[in-house]
């Protein structure tokens, strides 16, 4: 924020940022929503009023341009803040999302699982989770988007997707929680990276 880089409004901090009660999360089953619900009420206690009002003046998606490629950044899918666009989802949903999106990439989050796939046109391209990736590995994990020349096509550069780990002190951020008083599971999913 106070160097003001660009950032968007994820689900959780909307719930948060409005306090509805809800992070607008999926849990799979009761015991992972009691896990949930907690994290969510500490967060809420725990973020300042400031803090709050910064969430809520975030934007829902961002357009950027990187070298002539147009490049749309929403949080979970242009459709809701919240939905799951996992790897292994039908093609068709991919297919529907790219007739619509009138960017060349798309990029994404909310699964908190980094990968990238071309569509038609567009490259859809989820950035991962620096604060709790979710594909076993806990390490932080972003994507850097470059324009390299390109050889072919209606651009003179291609767009090309690097997905980067940084290692960072797990066990302090374990050892924190469970210091906060939540549930001891969370401390464990951040552990292991799920």
């Amino acid at each position: 924020r106070a160097r003001g880089i660009p950032s968007l409004l994820g689900n959780y901090d909307q719930g948060v940022a409005w306090e509805t009660g809800d992070c607008g999360c999926y849990y799979a089953d009761d015991e992972a929503k009691r896990i949930g619900e907690a994290s969510y009420a500490y967060t809420v206690t725990e973020v300042t009023t400031e803090n709050k009002a910064y969430l809520r003046s975030l934007p829902l998606e961002l357009h950027l341009t990187l070298a002539a490629h147009t490049v749309h950044l929403v949080h979970g899918s242009p459709r809701r803040i919240n939905e799951y666009l996992l790897r292994d989802r039908d093609r068709r949903t991919y297919e529907r999302l790219a007739a619509a999106e009138s960017a060349e990439v798309l990029a994404f989050g909310h699964t908190h699982q980094a990968w990238s796939q071309r569509y038609g046109r567009v490259l859809f391209v989820n950035v991962g989770s620096v604060g709790r990736p979710k594909d076993g590995d806990p390490r932080a994990a972003y994507v850097v988007l470059r324009a390299t020349p390109g050889a072919t096509g209606s651009h003179p550069s291609e767009i090309t997707v690097e997905i980067r780990r940084v290692a960072y002190e797990v066990e302090a951020t374990v050892q924190a929680i469970l210091r906060a008083g939540l549930p001891p599971q969370l401390a464990e999913a951040v552990r292991e990276g799920r």
